[in-house]
């Protein structure tokens, strides 16, 4: 028997199982001796209060077919469900003419089945020949430190878990050793897969736009398991940065020392990387999940650089950003799979309901859609990164291009219209005519065209109404919106230190002003306001921050009117209360230090990436999100190291 015809044994065996996880827990109880299931009639819905966790979910679309495709129904999980209702009816409302279905579901069950089917995805990606040689010992202690840090962590945030794990009392310490085995022995299973596979995962790390990989049922992301126990298997080995860990245990020693009072925060689309409360013991856990998160990204770094393929990792991109669209639009169209996309795909949040990604609001206005990712704003910087790799793959290589290849960026140019996000449209035609600037300087017509239509979509995208408004308007609106939504609360710190500026005039109300000019036309007044409003820190939290990825204090401590959860919607401004001052003036020094100091030569496809990224995360919360911080990096650092092809160097 050859080798390839085993391979492909494997391959279908793996497939099988992928299979049986996909559709077998949904069949929980069909042959059981129960009443037929009914219909759901807006008259009358005692049926399935009576019959609660009776009828399986296959049992109920066999009955109802309807419910599959018509958008009144809506199918939700229910975590704190026993597991022999897991995939059983578990009740059904009725609210504004819609029917919600809920599923039972179980944290512990979900965990083992998402894990599973997540992990033999990841087994699908071949092995390379050069494996990275790794200790079985070590990474198993890698994993026992593992399942500790995020049972802590479990421990931290018990008030969030008491709603989602059925039957357990989490003030019973019994408890935390049941959750402690089983993070360990999926934590195993799943660091060997990947150890084996990890000079060839960075080409595919575009998938995790397509597999989330949040658990149901925890605040918890796969790639964190596995960054983690990369971050304690480098510990270990004793490849660590020390000066770097050293700053970091500093900053948490801040962090921790600050952290007096008890916040709570509902992560909602931020689930999986945002803490759930403020306090004491979860800015500890937190801390040390970071640092070793970190240390876990700088070893996945390190270890893959050099394996690096522009080919492959364009394909993927391609690949990813047309079945993100896709299962956007199925979803949205067909509730069940709009379902089943949150629990196998591990999103934070269900996709979009809104099944015409073309709709306008009665104001003319284009609606964002975003489809199957949690961030129409976000998802729209992916589909832009998509055409920008496609662009230095297509030119710079001078790479033939596919029919398929053409299908997938027009359907991915598509996509990025229907997130509506109009500058991340413009940094895309920017960057296309950079690379097309000898041929348009060479002929006068094609260059007073060029400059003509560009100027005209600067101005829609910017807003025509927008241009005819004054300086002093436009630089002193997001301060106004602040006060205004005080309303006679009390005034946060940053506010108040703010109006304080306005009214001494000077350089800092300058600076201000200017800020506030910018966020007018980037569309941020509001929300910006809304975080000044907010802002309430002591000058300690002004120079190192509140703790890593943690809002609850910053939503909890002011009140505003209208009462409303605006996310900042700027990385910079997030990084600002969780790292303060000093910890974003460390990234730029990185970023200045990288292209200055250490001279890296940047071509005009490596200076392109990095304004991309930057515009960006000033603009937007793309790093709140456990695949953009993870590709987010991952870029830059390939921007800076890379040698293997020299795409982004001179």
């Amino acid at each position: 028997m050859t080798k390839r015809v085993v391979q492909n044994k494997k391959i279908m065996y793996k497939g099988l199982i992928i299979l049986f996880l996909l559709t077998a827990p949904w069949f929980n109880g069909i042959f059981s001796d129960v009443p037929d299931p009914q219909k759901l009639v807006q008259e009358d819905m005692s049926f399935y209060e009576v019959n609660v966790c009776k009828i399986s979910l296959v049992e109920f679309l066999i009955n109802d077919p309807s419910s599959i495709f018509q958008d009144h129904y809506h199918f939700r999980y229910n975590n704190y469900s026993a597991v022999s209702c897991f995939g059983k009816i578990s009740g059904a409302t009725l609210l504004n003419n819609e029917f919600y279905i809920s599923i039972g579901t179980n944290s512990f069950v979900n965990i083992v089945i998402q894990l599973t089917v997540w992990t033999l995805f990841f087994s699908l990606i071949t092995k390379e020949q050069n494996k990275l040689k790794f200790s079985n010992y070590l990474n198993y202690i890698a994993s026992l430190m593992t399942a500790s840090i995020f049972t802590l962590l479990i421990f931290a945030e018990k008030t969030y878990y008491a709603k989602q794990f059925y039957l357990l009392d989490m003030e019973d310490k019994s408890s935390y050793l049941y959750i402690f085995s089983i993070l360990f022995l999926l934590t195993v299973f799943l660091s060997e897969v990947i150890m084996i596979r990890l000079s060839s995962v960075s080409n595919y790390l575009p998938f995790i736009f397509l597999f989330l990989g949040v658990f149901s049922g925890f605040n918890i992301s796969v790639y964190s398991i596995i960054l983690t126990n990369f971050g304690f298997y480098s510990f270990l080995n004793k490849r660590l940065n020390v000066k770097f860990n050293l700053l970091m245990i500093f900053f948490s020693y801040i962090w921790i020392s600050n952290a007096q009072g008890r916040f709570s925060f509902d992560p909602d689309k931020l689930r999986g990387f945002t803490s759930t409360s403020y306090e004491f013991m979860t800015i500890l856990a937190s801390s040390l999940f970071f640092i070793i998160f970190i240390n876990g990204l700088i070893y996945f770094f390190k270890n893959t650089r050099g394996y690096f393929n522009l080919r492959i990792f364009n394909s993927n991109l391609l690949i990813t950003g047309f079945y993100v669209i896709i299962l956007g639009i199925i979803g949205s169209n067909f509730p069940i799979l709009n379902f089943f996309n949150y629990y196998y795909f591990g999103q934070q949040k269900y996709g979009i309901t809104l099944n015409n990604p073309f709709a306008f609001d009665q104001y003319g206005l284009k609606i964002p859609w975003r489809g199957f990712y949690p961030s129409a704003e976000s998802i729209g910087e992916f589909f832009g990164l998509v055409l920008f790799f496609s662009i230095v793959h297509f030119l710079k290589n001078k790479s033939k291009i596919s029919k398929i290849d053409i299908f997938y960026l027009v359907s991915i140019s598509f996509g990025l219209y229907f997130t509506n996000n109009r500058s991340v449209i413009l940094l895309i035609m920017l960057i296309m005519l950079i690379f097309l600037r000898d041929k348009i300087i060479k002929s006068k017509i094609l260059f007073i065209a060029t400059l003509l239509l560009s100027t005209i979509f600067i101005i829609l995208t910017i807003g025509l109404q927008n241009v005819t408004y004054p300086y002093s308007f436009s630089s002193g609106y997001l301060l106004e919106l602040a006060n205004k939504y005080t309303d006679g609360y009390q005034l946060s710190e940053g506010l108040k230190f703010v109006n304080q500026l306005n009214t001494n005039g000077g350089v800092g109300s300058i600076l201000f002003n200017l800020f506030s000019f910018i966020a007018f036309y980037l569309n941020r007044s509001q929300i910006w306001a809304y975080s000044l409003g907010r802002y309430n820190p002591n000058i300690s939290e002004v120079l190192f921050g509140s703790g890593p990825y943690n809002f609850a204090k910053h939503y909890a401590e002011i009140n505003l009117l209208p009462e409303t959860l605006l996310l900042p919607h700027s990385t910079v401004l997030s990084y600002l209360l969780f790292f303060g001052l000093f910890g974003l003036l460390g990234f730029f020094f990185l970023l200045f230090y990288n292209i200055y100091i250490n001279k890296t030569k940047l071509n005009y496809f490596g200076y392109a990436l990095i304004i991309y990224l930057l515009l960006n995360i000033i603009k937007n919360d793309s790093m709140l999100y456990p695949s953009g911080i993870i590709f987010y990096t991952y870029l830059l650092y390939t921007t800076f190291t890379e040698t293997k092809e020299n795409i982004f160097k001179v």
